[in-house]
């Protein structure tokens, strides 16, 4: 497995790996769906969820990408959460050797990007043009919105413009809304 490859590279000891590679080898998974159960199935895919190794491995993978493109640009800021990849550069050149840097590690991890949950942004818009230009290249049949602001790892960016509450705006206001019914009850407020 090449997450355990990475792994190694960065010094988790062999034994350690072994046995979280085994725990995978008899990880099984059961659906429900409306109240039944499946038979317990094999799983091969993918790092599960709530395994801490899975977290290490992640993190191991999210280091080898910020080096592996940091080998392949200049002047291009990478920054990495588990599989949440991004960078950010001055230069617009650069833009098209680290998405194929991402692209090549990627494929080495028999990962897909996932081009509906990506977006591009930019705090200039001069460099939107070649961006949307390398983008197409390396993804042709994918649309890839524009953002001048997003929700990302909990937090509302602003890049360009005015800044937006967007995602926060609307928690607040539900927020207000559950506290007026709360406000008419006539119980009292600790019941």
């Amino acid at each position: 497995q090449s997450s355990a490859m990475i792994m190694r590279g960065v010094g988790i000891p062999e034994y350690v790996i072994q046995v979280w590679l085994q725990s995978l080898n008899h990880l099984t998974r059961t659906w429900t769906v409306q109240g039944l159960s499946s038979s317990p199935c094999s799983t091969n895919n993918g790092l599960p969820e709530g395994d801490p190794m899975s977290v290490t491995a992640m993190l191991t993978i999210a280091y080898a990408w910020i080096h592996h493109v940091q080998r392949q640009t200049r002047n291009l800021s990478p920054s990495a959460f588990a599989d949440n990849w991004g960078w950010s550069t001055t230069e617009v050149s650069q833009h098209a050797p680290a998405l194929q840097a991402t692209k090549t590690m990627a494929d080495y991890l028999n990962m897909i990007i996932d081009w509906k949950k990506s977006w591009l942004w930019s705090t200039h818009k001069a460099h939107l043009p070649s961006l949307k230009r390398v983008v197409k290249k390396e993804a042709p049949n994918e649309h890839v919105p524009e953002m001048l602001s997003a929700m990302d790892l909990g937090a509302q960016l602003t890049y360009r413009g005015n800044a937006r509450l967007g995602k926060l705006r609307d928690r607040l206001h539900k927020a207000r809304i559950r506290l007026q019914r709360l406000g008419a009850h006539k119980e009292p407020l600790p019941s």
